[in-house]
């Protein structure tokens, strides 16, 4: 007992480490834990290092083992379970579970000369595949992702993708399902015709707002002059910035709407 009352008042030093010493703390202080190294440290790609910095700021040393080589042990085990934990479910869902249909993204990513064929539920965001080929024609999408869903239980209600051939193909003939287009090809060439169309108009506004601020500051190098004729230069260029802000305003409300 003796042992246990000194242990804690080493470790008592903050007013919250009583909480940290019961049940609920302890439950919790697990939660925190693995949220952040995995939130943080596996998707968000902080380092052992900056988690150990962060987690000796909200005075957690005294009750976990905090130090860089501790926590990038633990992130190696937690990857590892993360990949056994996916077996698993998805060995559940296949496995007599009842089938599910999703809706589903389809789109090819690329790292130099290597080409991954991505397959993603886009309401939850999880891939359902990921596989290198090395071409993507219809036939390569469909023998690919059908065996995959076959695995998983799982039907496409709805293929959204841009407009190649071969994905619209793959929902219409493969999947049987609507064929849906995705906005980025859409929404880039918006912005793209927007955008020099902004410029345009934005161009002769920034150069008259330069030239004002130029006079501004040689008046401010002159002795004597008037604080009305300051005043007055002053209003004019919050004019002009106020005209090129309400531009972007209008541009950015023509893309989201």
């Amino acid at each position: 007992m003796q042992r246990y009352l000194q242990a804690w008042s080493k470790r008592a030093i903050h007013p919250e480490a009583q909480f940290w010493e019961t049940e609920a703390g302890q439950r919790w202080l697990g939660r925190l834990i693995y949220a952040v190294l995995y939130e943080f440290g596996i998707q968000g790609g902080a380092g052992a290092e900056k988690l150990s910095r962060f987690f000796k700021r909200i005075h957690l040393e005294k009750h976990i083992g905090v130090s860089p080589t501790a926590l990038h042990r633990q992130l190696r085990e937690m990857e590892e379970l993360l990949a056994e934990y996916q077996r698993l479910h998805e060995g559940q869902q296949g496995d007599g579970a009842e089938p599910r249909e999703v809706v589903a993204g389809a789109d090819e990513t690329f790292f130099n000369e290597l080409m991954i064929l991505v397959l993603m539920d886009l309401p939850s965001g999880y891939v359902l595949m990921e596989e290198m080929a090395s071409e993507r024609g219809y036939e390569t999408w469909w023998a690919k992702a059908q065996g995959r869903l076959e695995f998983l239980g799982m039907s496409v209600r709805h293929l959204i993708s841009d407009r190649a051939k071969a994905l619209i193909k793959l929902a219409l003939t493969g999947f049987e399902c609507a064929a849906g287009a995705d906005l980025f090809h859409g929404q880039y060439a918006i912005s793209k015709w927007l955008g020099s169309a902004l410029a345009r108009r934005s161009a002769p506004l920034i150069k008259q707002l330069h030239k004002a601020k130029e006079c501004l500051a040689r008046m401010g190098q002159q002795r004597s002059v008037d604080p009305k004729r300051i005043q007055e230069k002053e209003q004019e260029i919050e004019h002009y910035e106020d005209q090129l802000q309400g531009g972007k305003c209008q541009a950015s409300c023509h893309l989201n709407c």
